[in-house]
């Protein structure tokens, strides 16, 4: 559930913030959240229970920009509704 939680506020907040406002390509963005994703994947493995669970926590937070369709559809419907 935590990770549910955070992966809407980051989602909701950060996102749009990197593709609206400091105009960040969204594949720039998901080439790094593959990235992300390999090095968890990689963490995963450590046989260290603590640190394999932040590197699943941050894993779904790659995830959130690997796969960010859902993210950019809203994105993009909020700029054409600030145009006036």
């Amino acid at each position: 559930m935590i990770q549910s939680v955070v992966c809407c506020l980051y989602q909701t907040l950060v996102y749009p913030k990197l593709t609206a406002t400091l105009k960040v390509p969204i594949p720039y963005l998901a080439i790094f959240g593959m990235i992300i994703q390999f090095y968890s994947y990689l963490g995963m493995t450590v046989n260290n229970q603590y640190v394999s669970m932040l590197c699943t926590i941050i894993l779904f937070l790659g995830f959130n920009n690997a796969a960010p369709t859902s993210v950019s559809i809203l994105t993009v419907g909020l700029n054409y509704g600030c145009e006036k």
